[in-house]
């Protein structure tokens, strides 16, 4: 019997997918069930925004690009992804607080901005992401820019390169706290999320997925199956935490 041509096509094709880390785990669910459905195998590079953008910017070769929208409009700009699209938009994150083991007592309440005030207090030291890396580090310092450069909250912050090592370190009990994206939070095994930061100091990051300019030829159908699948698999981000709506 004469094998099928397209299903060995399949089973032969790979593609790259250029993913930051707030929506990996719920794209590594679709990605698993793309699998499955196509033959393909998808290897996923998953660097900070930052690092996401040197990447692009240095023409190395992928299919798929998922990034927030801000740094995806930039990529639009920059004409590093296919300007015409599709892009699906995957959700959206806003910025926790999220205690680690070593934090004594009971979580506190963050949902006004003296209470935040008060907690990062409390705090010995506190994990954020670098802002010149990822979108979580960003939202954290523009909300605690009026600190000085002496305050003492200040010189108790902790700089990771990406919001998966910052939760790691307050998980791991090298700092008492982390601020970042609330799906990347909830990801970590060990942390309890204390709540969102307050009305006004919080900002909800959208992330969307879109077709590289560098895809290759013959990749373009099985990234158009999967841009389609990421359209419809909305609820699996959901369950990892990109649940929230942009900011009006």
């Amino acid at each position: 019997m004469q094998a099928d041509s397209r299903s060995l096509k399949a089973k032969s094709s790979s593609i790259r997918v250029l993913a930051t880390g707030a929506p990996y785990h719920g794209l590594m669910d679709v990605l698993r069930e793309f699998e499955r459905a196509t033959g393909a195998v998808a290897f996923v590079y998953k660097a900070p925004v930052g690092k996401a953008l040197e990447v692009l910017g240095g023409c190395v070769q992928v299919d798929l690009v998922v990034l927030p929208s801000s740094a995806m409009e930039k990529a639009r700009v920059r004409n590093w992804v296919r300007v015409s699209g599709p892009f699906v938009d995957l959700g959206g994150s806003g910025v926790g607080f999220f205690i680690g083991p070593s934090w004594e007592g009971p979580a506190p309440d963050v949902s006004y901005r003296e209470g935040l005030m008060e907690a990062l207090e409390a705090a010995e030291s506190i994990g954020v992401t670098d802002p010149k890396l990822g979108s979580g580090g960003r939202i954290v310092m523009n909300a605690l820019e009026h600190l000085g450069p002496d305050d003492p909250i200040r010189r108790k912050i902790r700089l990771f390169p990406s919001g998966d090592a910052t939760f790691k370190a307050a998980a791991e009990e090298q700092t008492m706290v982390a601020l970042g994206l609330v799906c990347e939070g909830l990801a970590t095994h060990g942390l309890e999320l204390a709540g969102s930061l307050p009305p006004g100091m919080n900002q909800v990051t959208q992330y969307m997925a879109g077709m590289s300019q560098t895809v290759y030829v013959q990749n373009e159908g099985l990234v158009g199956q999967l841009l389609d699948l990421l359209k419809r698999s909305r609820q699996t981000f959901v369950a990892h935490g990109l649940d929230e709506e942009p900011d009006q």
